[in-house]
């Protein structure tokens, strides 16, 4: 997001071009206590108009913790399916990456891209296969490249449904 003197500002949902992708993720729990993390990386390659519209990379650490029901990382096949409800708490931390943008003539945009860290704090509240997880997030690190809107605050509400 570009300041508002900037009338050049692109905004591209895609490249139109075949982008790579690598990710992994991760879980452990120990009773009612759960540790995930997860990293996703996206290389953009040149696409419309020989432009490159920024690499992406995501990152995510979080401790959840049940108040009821199982652990959070429970299977389909185990006891979880014994329980109708749930509800936990869950804190980390949360980042993201964007490259600069590069122009058709192979030249940066000095205000594009930036890396900004979160931490995060949450609830997940679930019953009969439905979810709801809330969760908040404030900025840590917000290292912004050139003439940018610093990120703020961030409240995201989901529904989630189990099939």
């Amino acid at each position: 997001q570009k300041g508002s003197s900037f009338d050049e500002t692109t905004v591209a949902v895609g490249s139109g071009s075949f982008d790579p992708m690598a990710g992994v993720s991760f879980a452990k729990g120990w009773n009612k206590l759960t540790l995930q993390g997860n990293a996703l990386y996206k290389h953009t390659t040149k696409g419309f108009d020989n432009i490159a519209f920024s690499s992406v990379s995501f990152q995510n650490l979080i401790v959840a913790y049940s108040l009821k029901g199982h652990s959070t990382v429970c299977q389909q096949d185990t006891v979880c399916q014994k329980h109708n409800s749930g509800w936990s708490v869950f804190g980390g931390y949360y980042g993201e990456y964007l490259s600069k943008i590069i122009e058709g003539d192979g030249e940066e945009d000095a205000n594009s891209g930036y890396y900004v860290g979160f931490a995060t704090i949450g609830t997940n509240i679930s019953a009969k296969g439905w979810s709801f997880p809330l969760t908040f997030s404030y900025p840590l690190i917000q290292h912004m490249n050139g003439d940018q809107n610093d990120s703020g605050y961030r409240i995201r509400l989901g529904i989630v449904k189990k099939f």
